[in-house]
Order: C-alpha cells, then structure tokens, then sequence
C-alpha cells in the first residue's frame, strides 16, 4: 500500500473511467473502494499502514479531479459468505465504536482538503518515499499535507518547504499522525493524531503545536518529519 507503484494502478483505474466518461456531462467517484479486495487483508487492512494509505489514496484522487470517494465499511462484509471488515473506518463495540487505523487517515485528509487545491513537489537528494499535498483555503490559510513513507530503518528526514508566497506573521502550527514506535503493523490502541485518539463515542482531542521560530523564515519552514508518520502544516499566507 506504501510503495510508489501504486499511482500507476490508481492511473491506470482513472483513465480508464475518463475514457467512458469523456465528452460527457458527469464526473467521476469510486464506490466501495478500499485497500483489499474480500474484506480485506488481515494485519493490513486494518494495521496503521492503512491510515498513511487511506490519507494519500483521499490526497491523490483529489488531486486529480475526481468528485468523492465512497470507502466500504461496516463490522461484516458478504451475502452467503460473511466475513469481518478488516478494511473498516470504524467497527462497533460495547460502549460505542472502534476507531481503526483509516479513520485516522481519513481524520487527517478532511483537515487538511480544505480550499483550492494549489501545486507542491518534494524535491530530495535521497530516495526517501515521501509526498506532498496542498490546499490553500479563502482565509488565505495554506493546508500542507506531508506524508513519509519509508519505514524501514531509516531516521527523522529534514523537510524545508519553501513557498512562492511569504508567511504571515511568526505562527505556524502542525499536528501529526503517528504510531508508536513508527511501526506499521500497529493497530488501533497504538495510533495517535495531534497526541490524542478517536474515543468510542466519537470525541478527539487532539492538539495543534506551534513550530519554533526558528524553523520559519520569510517563505522557508524548516521541520523533521519521523518516518511512517505524516504532518499537517498550517500557515497563514500572503
């Protein structure tokens, strides 16, 4: 689900449903689309690497035109043969609902889609896995989404946006979503944004944090991202 390769596959579904669709007044929208055919793949479907996928997979649809995104979800999946959802947002408990991994991911994408989406590119001197998304909203407030996901010992890398526009003020704020000890195959328990979890009934309070000032300049933010982790960059703009 983290390797590059998948855009091609993502590419090869998009143009073929532009060709069906093309002169013609509609739009395009997955349904019950998902990571894994058949419910899904066990310790993948539903492990945190499911939130870093869920997060780019909302990100890279987006970015290329398409209207909306319907995930399959439920606690069973099936008509004759019915199985446990393993590619589930959420799955129903005793006192409520479990959040799973995608939840995080889709959390995260709804924070950070806001606005007209605008163009970045990373650029690095490694083979480091990393993407970048943006959005810049009415308020002049840019959303920059920052995925990495390379996972396999390897350290924080060193990010340095740098934008075609100078930063408002000294305020520039990121929340993260992460696992503990970066592992992939984390589930639900190990899975933070901004700190904090998706309680069962629904409440999350997780927190902004505010880089130093010392990691902005005019047009420059400088920030470590952990790796399988992702950050979203919050900066007013001018």
């Amino acid at each position: 689900m983290l390797v590059p390769e998948a855009y091609q596959t993502y590419q090869d579904i998009l143009n073929g449903m532009l060709a069906v669709t093309k002169d013609r007044p509609v739009s395009v929208r997955l349904s019950e689309t998902n990571s894994y055919w058949f419910s899904g793949l066990k310790g993948v479907s539903d492990s945190y690497a499911s939130a870093l996928w869920g997060l780019d997979y909302l990100h890279w649809w987006a970015s290329h035109g398409i209207a909306g995104i319907n995930f399959h979800t439920g606690d069973i999946t099936g008509g004759s043969i019915r199985l446990t959802c393993r590619y589930s947002a959420f799955t129903s408990t005793a006192n409520g609902y479990e959040a799973k991994p995608l939840a995080y991911g889709m959390k995260l994408f709804s924070m950070g889609s806001k606005g007209n989406i605008v163009p970045v590119e990373v650029a690095s001197s490694t083979n480091q896995n990393i993407v970048a998304y943006a959005t810049l909203d009415e308020n002049e407030t840019l959303l920059l989404t920052l995925i990495n996901k390379e996972y396999k010992n390897v350290g924080e890398a060193e990010i340095k946006v740098k934008l075609d526009r100078s930063i408002i003020g000294s305020q520039v704020e990121f929340i993260e979503l992460k696992s503990e000890n970066n592992d992939i195959a984390a589930g639900s328990d190990g899975v933070t944004l901004g700190g904090a979890s998706i309680e069962p009934n629904g409440v999350w309070n997780g927190k902004w944090a505010e880089l130093p000032a010392s990691a902005i300049s005019d047009n420059e933010i400088s920030i470590s991202i952990s790796p399988a982790s992702a950050i979203l960059i919050k900066a007013k703009i001018k």
